[in-house]
């Protein structure tokens, strides 16, 4: 059974007239919601290592691509380890690509789920 994460985001309700001013909508919502989507960033870093979390308010949309009524956002986000070492904690930065489908009143991305990192010991 695949794991999915479904966000709606739901557009403003002013004119959003050419498709450059469409994207830095979508950029700007990406931002503001992006705790919506670390369950998917956790996934992508997970190495079961409790010690190892998303970083918040870490996103940055590099391109957000539309055409017709699909698209996707390219995207980076930070991680952290601590190691409660004063010289072994360190960031990470990881990109990855949200696709999403667009109708008149929402934007919503819908994605499988990487599988969960299991140990070898379970």
């Amino acid at each position: 059974m695949e794991d999915r994460l479904r966000v709606e985001l739901h557009l403003p309700q002013t004119d959003i007239g050419n498709e450059q001013s469409l994207e830095r909508v979508i950029a700007s919502l990406v931002i503001e919601n992006q705790n919506s989507f670390h369950p998917l960033f956790e996934r992508l870093i997970d190495t079961g290592d409790a010690r190892i979390t998303v970083m918040d308010r870490s996103v940055v949309v590099n391109d957000v691509s539309v055409s017709g009524n699909e698209g996707g956002v390219d995207i980076e986000f930070g991680s952290g380890f601590y190691a409660s070492c004063k010289d072994m904690n360190s960031t990470g930065e990881h990109a990855c690509f949200l696709e999403f489908q667009l109708n008149s009143t929402s934007i919503i991305f819908d994605m499988e789920l990487p599988p969960a990192w299991k140990p070898d010991y379970y």
